[in-house]
C-alpha cells in the first residue's frame, strides 16, 4: 500500500488537535499499565506549547486530519545524567491508517529533528516494536520493568557525533 500524503508538524501549531492526542497517548499509557488522568496528559501536552526546546509533540496531519503523533522527552534517572539525552516517546498512528508508512515516516522524521538539534544519540523504551526499531537501525540496550511492564530499551546513534 502506498504511503498517503502528509505533513508532520509541531502539536503547538496546530492546538486543535490536543484533546484528540491527549486521548491517543493516554489511552496507549493506560494499556501499558502507566497511571494518570487523560486531564494530566493534555495538561503535559499544553505546556509544550510555551516550551521552545525539549519536550516537543509533532502530529502527522492527513488531508487536515491528526492521524498520528510522536513526543521527545528527558528522563532524568540519576542525578548524574550530565547529558541530557532525548527520548523518543508517544509513537503513534490511528489504526486505519497502520501499515501503509506512516509510523515509519515519523520515526523518521523525528530521528532526522533530533540529529539536526545536534542531539548524538536518542532512545526510547517499547513493549512490542523492538523488531520495527531494530530494521530502522536502533540498538537494544537492555530489559527493564516500568509500571508493572517489561520494556526493551532501545538507542540510536546519531550521524553529529
Amino acid at each position: 500500500m502506498e504511503t498517503p500524503t502528509f505533513l508532520i508538524v509541531e502539536l503547538r501549531l496546530y492546538p486543535q488537535f490536543l484533546s484528540v492526542i491527549a486521548a491517543w497517548f493516554h489511552s496507549q499509557r493506560t494499556l501499558g499499565g502507566f497511571v494518570g488522568t487523560l486531564a494530566e496528559c493534555e495538561r503535559k501536552l499544553a505546556a509544550q506549547f510555551e516550551n521552545a526546546d525539549i519536550p516537543v509533540t509533532y502530529v502527522t496531519l492527513v488531508d487536515g486530519k491528526a492521524v498520528g503523533a510522536a513526543s521527545f522527552v528527558y528522563y532524568e534517572f540519576t542525578d548524574k545524567d550530565a547529558v541530557r539525552v532525548p527520548w523518543l516517546t508517544n509513537v503513534f498512528v490511528e489504526p486505519k491508517f497502520r501499515k501503509q508508512g506512516l509510523g515509519n515516516e515519523l520515526v523518521a522524521f523525528m530521528e532526522m529533528r533530533a540529529a539536526k538539534l545536534a542531539h548524538r544519540q536518542i532512545n526510547l523504551f517499547t513493549v512490542d516494536k523492538r523488531n520495527f526499531y531494530q530494521r530502522r537501525g536502533w540498538s537494544f540496550q537492555y530489559k527493564a520493568r516500568l509500571s508493572g511492564s517489561d520494556v526493551d530499551v532501545m538507542s540510536l546513534a546519531l550521524g553529529n557525533a
